[in-house]
């Protein structure tokens, strides 16, 4: 075969999809909440610069094609000259971060070799992710924040600005400006797209993600969080409607987080310090901060609750998840041992590890009932669990749904080599936490339910986010098959969750997606054959699944405040993922304002 040479026995792991998670189908939902609460924002985006720079290249692109009174352009062209100049400043701002060592960039790995002298074109740097990628800026530029229109049918390949997206324009044209003259007409340029070190260096200050102007950030925040540009006419902003509702529910939302934030910096005294994003969070659902410190609801309800059942719903596929692994691990065990390992056997095992193994510092009840009775008595006189693992030191582990999820998440995915001394009463332990969280979950429906009992409004609000991927085991259904089976054996509702829920909606969710994508991949951890379950052991014959969760959307809403001056933010060490997992923040002057003019204005 032309360009390939074998020299030795090759050994390739096979390519599955099995690798990239959500094995239950669970991951929608929580995708389409974070899309709710923070429409046009994903867990990519970070920087101000990266809208404008491209506000202002599509924007020049389309002026240059129509100036000289042109009114009819020829699409390829404007096509060509826009593909040419996206390129080359899209390289620009990645090759200037990698100098800078700014972290949260696509394609940074292409600039490792570090030359002195480039053409700009991504092509020739291998460069297969950029800023205008579906994973990074582009559904905010394009949808959510809606800056940028783009070309469909007879126009496709094309963009042009919004008048949204020309207040970001203007903004980045004046920065331009401060270039030398020549250097300037060369970033206009679609001809010469050769840049050098020293070139760029010229170019630093207006390609900085770190430096975005006083102009971007005020345009931009006013986008982010209201949306509204005076323009003649409404004939000139077709996407008005859809942009300001967006803006205004991430404008709800942020001014959600904020005010957790500030609650939690009440509660320290005189000398505030940063606040973990994690806290944050909690803070946001339980509508308390420690020492019962209440968070600000007004104005915000609808955001609040949308987040309240997306810290549910990502404990609940955690919980079930965790689940999974267990059977994964069940399953292999059995067929070392020459077991048999149908569906009904792998209940049982399951049964017998969860309720018969003991484990220090919990001990599950006999039924689901014991065990809502123990947890409603902790929740004492706060509204939720969520509200009581706040405020309430004692019984942290089990009251508060961060130190649940974390539990779940460490869950280890490497096999222990000859079921070595532990490893059953940790698998046992996971178990006891998994099916303590879906009893939390569905505790947590009751007492959110409870909370908006009166407002006909709300109710169907919730009733609705309880619904969502009924097809699956939604929110309602799992506090349904909760109070089912409130008063029988914890044993049973077991091997319901595991048998239904788990080992039956697995083999649906890989059945199904692998029918649709037709393209010969593997998605099942496990298999149903005629002798019973069967684990998949290609490519990860060593390794099990471990629990997921939907990425985290709240942290990139933070860092685009701190760029916008309203907060600032410490950011951790080590590695990129680290680097930003451990950020904590502080609220600034701005934020505060802001906080205070939402007050005003609702």
């Amino acid at each position: 075969m032309k360009g390939f040479e074998f020299v030795r026995p090759t050994f390739n792991a096979v390519v599955s999809s099995t690798q990239a998670g959500d094995f239950l189908g669970m991951s929608a939902v929580g995708e389409r909440l974070y899309g709710r609460i923070f429409p046009g924002l994903n867990n990519n985006v970070r920087h101000i610069r990266a809208y404008s720079a491209i506000c202002w290249t599509v924007d020049y692109a389309v002026t240059q094609a129509t100036s000289g009174g042109r009114k009819a352009t020829v699409v390829s062209e404007l096509a060509h000259a826009t593909t040419i100049l996206l390129d080359k400043v899209q390289l620009l701002l990645t090759w200037q971060a990698w100098r800078d060592q700014v972290k949260m960039v696509p394609g940074l790995s292409a600039f490792e070799d570090d030359k002195n002298k480039w053409d700009l074109t991504l092509d020739g740097w291998s460069v297969k992710t950029t800023f205008m990628n579906p994973l990074y800026y582009l559904p905010g530029l394009v949808n959510g924040i809606g800056l940028i229109g783009r070309g469909v049918k007879e126009t496709k390949g094309t963009f042009s600005c919004t008048p949204a997206g020309r207040l970001l324009a203007n903004a980045f044209d004046k920065e331009t400006k401060k270039l030398e003259p020549a250097v300037l007409r060369w970033l206009k340029s679609t001809d010469d797209i050769t840049c050098t070190k020293k070139k760029l260096t010229s170019l630093s200050d207006v390609m900085s993600l770190h430096k975005p102007s006083n102009s971007e950030k005020a345009n931009f925040l006013h986008l982010y969080l209201d949306g509204s540009v005076d323009v003649k006419s409404a004939g000139d902003d077709p996407n008005k409607a859809h942009r300001l509702r967006s803006a205004r529910k991430r404008k709800q939302s942020v001014v959600l987080a904020l005010r957790a934030l500030a609650a939690i910096e009440a509660t320290q005294a005189d000398t505030p310090g940063f606040v973990s994003v994690e806290a944050i969070r909690q803070v946001m659902a339980a509508g308390y901060a420690s020492k019962r410190e209440k968070v600000n609801l007004n104005g915000v309800e609808e955001s609040w609750r949308e987040w309240y059942v997306l810290q549910i719903r990502q404990l609940q596929r955690l919980g079930m998840e965790a689940l999974l692994g267990l059977v994964e691990r069940i399953i292999l065990r059995k067929e070392q041992a020459k077991e048999p390992t149908f569906k009904a056997d792998i209940c049982r095992e399951l049964q017998k590890l969860i309720c018969e193994t003991v484990v220090a510092d919990i001990a599950p009840g006999d039924t689901i009932g014991a065990d809502i009775v123990w947890y409603k008595t902790e929740q004492k006189n706060y509204p939720s669990l969520q509200a009581a693992g706040v405020c309430r030191p004692k019984y942290k582990d089990f009251l508060n749904i961060g130190a649940l999820k974390k539990y779940l998440r460490g869950f280890p995915i490497v096999l222990q080599p000859d079921d070595t001394e532990g490893t059953l009463e940790q698998w046992a332990l996971t178990g006891q936490f998994a099916s303590n969280a879906l009893i939390y979950c569905a505790i947590e429906i009751e007492n959110l339910r409870a909370l908006v009992q009166d407002d006909k409004k709300a109710k169907a609000h919730i009733e609705d986010l309880l619904a969502f991927d009924d097809d699956k085991l939604c929110l309602a259904e799992l506090a349904a098959v909760v109070n089912k089976y409130r008063d029988e054996p914890l044993a049973d509702f077991i091997a319901e969750m595991v048998n239904r829920y788990v080992i039956e909606q697995h083999l649906r969710t890989a059945g199904s997606r692998s029918a649709i994508a037709g393209d010969g991949k593997n998605r099942f951890i496990f298999t149903q054959e005629g002798h019973g379950l069967s684990r998949w052991r290609e490519g990860r014959a060593n390794k099990f699944v471990f629990a997921q969760e939907a990425h985290d959307i709240l942290l990139n809403a933070l860092l685009l405040l701190e760029d916008c001056d309203c907060l600032a933010v410490k950011l951790g060490t080590g590695p990129q993922g680290r680097y930003y997992r451990e950020a904590t923040f502080k609220l600034l002057p701005a934020g505060r304002k802001l906080l205070a003019d939402a007050l005003a204005r609702p």
